[in-house]
């Protein structure tokens, strides 16, 4: 067990607190009963104290009981009967302390004082209480420790003790003080008392004080308050001159396994040790002992709200320090309460502060004027109405008193009422002058233990006609007010229907009844009060002879009804001859009173409200549980649709209406209030709005985002208050949602600050860093978290920092800068950059700048690099033997920038056309238009590309001409560039002439030799001879068609690209599959298409297919040649397949037409078809395959689709000379 902890199965041990010299006192007692004498104040002098603890003494069965509630009785009880001791709930209160001190002079029973308070126990240790009771967390532990006590007082020596009590409180205060000055180590607590109540520092001094009383009494080393946190123990307050411990500051971190502490918190309850060298060996390699030498060590759990704060601890080094003791352990737990008090005093100060900025902002809006005094009469607020209203200005007043800045009010009914609601805690409203601003105020003033908070308008118009009608119309019978006259004797002897209607009864059986009938005992006397006061000022000339008090009218039918009652006394020169009087009806105020009291907290929580979902609900909300409307909506205007949508809606809304389609603005009277920015207010209901079963629609705008729809049943409720209160409400939820949207665009703002991977930071308006990127800092040499709250300046070279800070100092709000400066990182090194900052208007930056850094050292890299670029251009530019030149075209006018030295060697000087010419084909602009022999040269001509027959200073010669435009600075400019083509152009020339004459000679020739072989082979008998002639006749025909395909081949080939048309591959193909199984009726031709397929091509297409398709038959071996034509298309692609039943082409001759393969002697492939189809299929732009597979051979054509249709599958089949369609 732990030193000190009782084992209540089986007895209790109990310690002598009085014994202070660290000698433990203990005696074992029995479970004896315990005859207790219990004090419980009663009525104004009840106590706060906890009168419970008496049923839970009752409750144990070796507890006897008595309780009284008169302190005479308390002494005379105590001495009539054998009482161990007596109970006193001690809550600070004087008949408490005096019962205390009666027990002790007037009896011998010990007295017990039980606090349920820190402040309390405190607070009876300062008045001599000498054994006092702190109240435990739970009943439970209450009881068993309370029980303790008892015991352990009721077994004291009873002179002593009341010897020891009787000196303690009859000592003067001046010997008292000075006895707790000498006696600090003897008497902690009485050290403690005196701490706290001369202590008036800040909470941290207030607990270094005593924590520096723990060290002198239990002499340790060093008192720690700490928190913990997971597993982390944080050093929140420390108070030592140990050289080690001393050397740990406040905020100082440690793992929480490194600390005795965590042993204090696995165990829930106080844990001790008096050398851990001996105590504990386990625990010396802990930091605590190994690096801060503590040997000795007390804890306490320290709990707020139930949950663990940390723990109240001290730290001895001596290890010839006396054990701790049980008494040792009561004072530290002791001392954890007040600890515990104090800290949860901060919290709610720090708690209450925040609360205070945030209603500052919301009292700022308000349209009544308010102020708000501390507990001294201080000013701590003054809103712009009451600056206005009071001729004040609130920074000259806040921390004054009030009776300071106004001394006119001191002894005035302000200053009576003020100090009535401080006393009793109570609100009060009222209506007086203050003659120094002449001008009459209804004020309304809120206590709270930290002050009051006022609100006050001028009424002084209203005051001044109130005060005409009720001089000169004292009983008005029309009024709705109870109206009234009372005799002497307090005795109607007038009223109107006013004050019968009010109280229910008639008014016969009013005339002539006492006050009496429907007024209390205690409104009758502050009435007479009232009157009396009234008829001493008016006689002493002071007064108008008018009162005026609250009252609760009791009705006939038992109602209470709250009023005000008007007293104005009747005209009298000595004695008093009655008074007349208006009762009027208040529950309209009070209903209003609690309706803005309503309207208060629900704009604590708009103000509150992260999201503008939740500042919609709310405005719902606060739309009916507040104004107590149940039809109500919010819908707000949704950028992406430019409708307004429901954002929330009330359940009796959603209940009586069909989900509501969005509106437009303009439309219906929601979408009219929102469009104009004008409230619509309490209108007939009309179709399509969203007021449900009710009879009159408000729609009121909340700013540009959104709008309330409100469904008022009764035309009736749409009153002048009605209206303002929905205004009220949508001005709140304007700011609101104001305050959501810049926290959303904040947040948004953080997260790309947090995420983006460029230099960029946001400095505050001292120009400290306030958020700053992981590039930034990195690129700095500094974490992110070592650069926040760091001058930013500093970071930029000293001869720089004047030039960037004047800058950023004439930053205007709507402007963006760009400064170009030297970054001195970590490092030493220099970053030339480019700042770009501009001032944040959104997300709430008050003076805040975000800046983009941009390195520019890679900038100078690239500007140097292009220098050398453009170094090594004109080198190339200056030395190409190729004339070239530079023009600028501008908007119309061209103009030479450069030209190269071979363009001066051939043309000379450049000159140029004095406009563009109008014309698609490619125009030289630089060279006189006489050198141009020729501009339509024979040749290919490819886009862009004209070739040019020139005049030059070395003759004629052949250019291709070439355009090269660009922009530079957005201004058009081109290259022109001559290539000399002239050996090209006389080799082409050459190459043509040998190509026709030998064509048309041989094909003459091949002609002739035809005619003959046909001759000879009609005229000769011989078979072999005739064989020979008809042998001649077929090769001859082969080589004229041999011509002819090199003359195709001639049209096709070398072009690059051929022109085509839109032509349907079906329609374009037919007709050479009927001409192919004319020639060839012992071979079967199809045709087959699924759907109408368009292409851009030509009839070079169809010859290509038709050599295929010769191919096919040609060299196939089976017995009836079999050629299939198949077109098919893809989105993108269209497909002609010719497939034979043979053998195909040759695979090594595929690939020589291909480009696969070498062209030699030996392998030259051998046919000119298959390089015609080559050519025709890549001068359309197509592609060309060769499959084979066990049923034959296929060469694949791919082309560009241009157009496909879908329609029903084709097969045209050609045979014996006839074409017929297949399914």
């Amino acid at each position: 067990m732990i030193p000190g902890e009782r084992d209540l199965t089986t007895r209790h041990v109990y310690f002598d607190r009085s014994d202070m010299t660290g000698q433990n006192a203990a005696t074992e007692t029995t479970d004896e009963r315990l005859a207790v004498l219990g004090y419980a104040a009663s009525g104004a002098d009840a106590d706060r104290a906890t009168i419970d603890v008496f049923d839970r003494l009752a409750a144990a069965p070796t507890v006897d009981l008595t309780v009284v509630a008169d302190p005479d009785e308390l002494v005379a009880a105590a001495n009539a009967a054998a009482v161990d001791c007596v109970v006193v709930p001690y809550g600070g209160s004087e008949v408490a302390a005096s019962a205390c001190e009666r027990v002790a002079t007037d009896t011998e029973a010990p007295c017990v004082a039980y606090c349920e308070s820190a402040t309390a126990l405190s607070a009876a240790r300062g008045r001599g209480v000498v054994d006092a009771h702190l109240r435990h967390a739970t009943p439970e532990d209450d009881t068993v420790a309370l029980l303790d006590r008892l015991r352990a007082v009721s077994t004291r020596d009873a002179t002593d003790e009341r010897g020891a009590s009787h000196e303690a409180v009859t000592t003067d205060s001046a010997d008292a003080a000075a006895d707790a000055e000498t006696d600090a180590d003897t008497d902690p607590f009485a050290a403690l008392h005196r701490t706290l109540t001369e202590t008036s520092g800040t909470f941290e001094e207030r607990v270094e004080a005593m924590l520096d009383v723990g060290q002198t009494y239990l002499g340790m080393d060093a008192g720690i308050v700490a928190s913990v946190s997971d597993d982390s123990y944080r050093v929140e307050i420390i108070d030592s001159d140990d050289e080690l411990l001393g050397s740990v500051p406040a905020g100082a971190s440690f793992p929480l396994s490194e600390t005795y502490c965590d042993r204090t918190l696995d165990r829930e309850a106080t844990y001790r040790i008096d050398n851990v060298h001996v105590d504990a060996p386990e625990l010396t390699e802990l930091a605590a002992a190994d690096t801060y030498g503590s040997v000795q060590y007390i804890g306490t759990p320290i709990r707020i709200d139930g949950a663990t704060y940390g723990t109240l601890c001290f730290h001895g080094t001596d290890t010839d320090n006396p054990s701790l003791t049980d008494e040792d352990q009561l004072l530290v737990e002791f001392m954890a309460q007040l600890v515990t008090y104090e800290l949860q005093h901060h919290l709610q100060k720090e708690e209450l502060r925040a609360t205070q900025n945030e209603l500052q902002a919301v009292f700022s809006r308000v349209d009544d004027a308010f102020f708000a005094l501390d507990d001294d009469w201080r000013f701590v607020y003054v809103n712009d109405r009451a600056e206005s209203l009071l001729g004040i200005d609130a920074e000259d007043v806040v921390g004054e008193i009030v009776w300071d800045t106004f001394p006119d009010a001191k002894g005035t009914i302000f200053e009576d009422k003020y100090t009535q609601a401080v006393e009793t805690q109570e609100s009060v409203s009222f209506e007086a002058p203050f003659e120094p601003l002449d001008a009459w105020f209804e004020v309304t003033a809120y206590p709270d233990d930290d002050g009051l908070s006022v609100y006050f308008r001028d009424v002084s118009e209203r005051k001044q006609r109130r005060d005409e009608l009720e001089r000169y119309e004292q009983i008005l019978d029309t009024v709705s007010d109870g109206v009234y006259a009372l005799n002497e004797d307090e005795q109607f002897t007038y009223v109107n229907d006013g004050l019968a209607d009010l109280t229910g009864y008639d008014r016969e059986e009013l005339v002539g009844s006492h006050i009496g009938l429907f007024k209390s005992e205690a409104t009758i006397e502050d009435a007479r009060e009232a009157v009396t006061e009234a008829f001493h000022e008016q006689r002493t000339g002071d007064g108008d002879g008018e009162t005026e008090i609250d009252l609760t009218v009791e009705t006939a039918d038992g109602r209470e009804v709250p009023c005000q009652d008007h007293i104005a006394l009747l005209p009298f020169e000595e004695a008093f001859r009655g008074s007349v009087g208006t009762i009027r009806d208040v529950s309209d105020q009070v209903e209003r009173e609690a309706t803005l009291n309503e309207l208060l907290t629900r704009t604590q929580e708009l103000m509150v409200a992260e999201t503008p979902a939740a500042v919609a609900d709310t405005v719902v909300e606060t739309v009916t549980e507040a104004l107590g409307f149940e039809r109500a909506m919010v819908r707000w205007y949704d950028d992406e649709t430019g409708q307004l949508v429901p954002a929330a809606t009330s359940e009796r809304l959603a209940a009586e209406t069909d989900p509501r389609e969005p509106i437009a603005p303009g439309d219906g009277l929601v979408g009219e209030a929102f469009a104009t920015g004008e409230a619509i207010v309490c209108d007939p209901v009309g179709e399509g709005t969203d007021a449900g079963e009710a009879a009159t629609l408000s729609a009121v705008p909340i700013g540009e985002t959104a709008v309330l729809v409100v469904g008022v049943p009764d035309p009736e409720e749409c009153s002048q208050q009605t209206r303002q209160l929905i205004q009220l409400v949508t001005t709140n939820a304007e700011a609101a949602f104001a305050r959501t949207d810049r926290q959303q665009s904040l947040r948004r703002y953080e997260s790309i600050v947090e995420t983006v991977r460029e230099m960029l930071c946001v400095i505050d308006a001292d120009g400290r860093f306030k958020l700053l990127t992981e590039p930034l800092a990195d690129r700095l040499g500094h974490s992110r978290a070592g650069l926040l709250g760091e001058p930013a300046i500093e970071f930029v070279a000293a001869e720089d920092q004047q030039r960037v800070t004047d800058a950023f100092q004439r930053l205007g709000d709507d402007e963006t800068i760009t400064i170009e400066t030297t970054l001195t990182p970590i490092d030493g090194e220099s970053l030339p950059v480019t700042i770009e900052a501009a001032r944040l208007s959104q997300a709430g930056g008050e003076g805040e700048i975000i800046i983009s850094i941009h390195d520019r050292s890679e900038l100078l890299s690239a500007k140097q690099a292009a220098a050398a670029e453009r170094e090594r251009f004109s080198y190339l530019f200056e030395n190409l033997t190729d004339p070239i030149n530079e023009i600028d075209i501008g908007t119309g006018e061209p103009n030479i920038e450069t030209v190269n030295s071979a363009f001066r060697r051939l043309f000379g000087e450049p000159t140029m056309n004095e406009s563009i010419p109008d014309s698609e084909t490619p125009q030289p602009l630089s060279i006189d238009a006489d050198r141009i022999v020729d501009t339509d040269t024979p040749g290919q001509q490819q886009d862009g590309d004209r070739e040019l027959k020139v005049q030059t200073d070395d003759g004629i010669r052949y250019f291709l001409f070439r355009q090269v435009p660009y922009e530079l600075n957005e201004e058009r400019r081109r290259f022109e560039l001559y290539t000399d083509i002239t050996t090209l152009k006389q080799r082409e020339l050459q190459l043509q002439v040998l190509h026709r004459l030998l064509r048309h000679n041989l094909r003459n020739d091949l002609n002739v030799v035809a005619g003959f072989a046909e001759i000879l082979a009609a005229e000769l008998e011989a078979d072999r001879h005739h064989d020979f002639a008809q042998r001649i006749v077929t090769n001859t025909s082969e080589l004229i068609e041999l011509s002819e395909t090199a003359k195709t081949i001639e049209a096709v080939a070398g072009r690059g690209s051929l022109t085509g048309t839109l032509l349907e591959l079906g329609a374009l193909l037919e007709p050479t599959i009927t001409d192919y199984q004319s020639e060839h009726p012992e071979a079967t031709i199809t045709l087959s298409q699924s759907t109408p397929i368009t292409v851009e091509a030509g009839d070079h297409l169809a010859t290509a297919v038709g050599e295929l398709i010769e191919n096919g038959i040609e060299h196939n071996t089976a017995a009836t040649p079999s050629v299939e034509v198949t077109i098919a298309a893809d989105t993108e692609t269209a497909t002609i397949t010719v497939s034979d039943n043979g053998v195909g082409v040759p695979a090594d001759e595929w690939a020589i037409v291909t480009g696969d393969a070498e062209i030699s002697q030996l392998e030259h492939g051998s046919g000119l078809g298959l390089w015609l189809v080559r050519w025709v299929v890549e001068g359309y732009g197509g592609t060309l395959d060769r499959r084979v597979d066990g049923d034959g051979a296929s060469v694949v054509i791919e082309l560009p689709v241009v157009e496909a249709g879908v329609d029903n599958a084709d097969s045209i089949a050609v045979d014996g000379g006839e074409t017929t369609d297949e399914e």
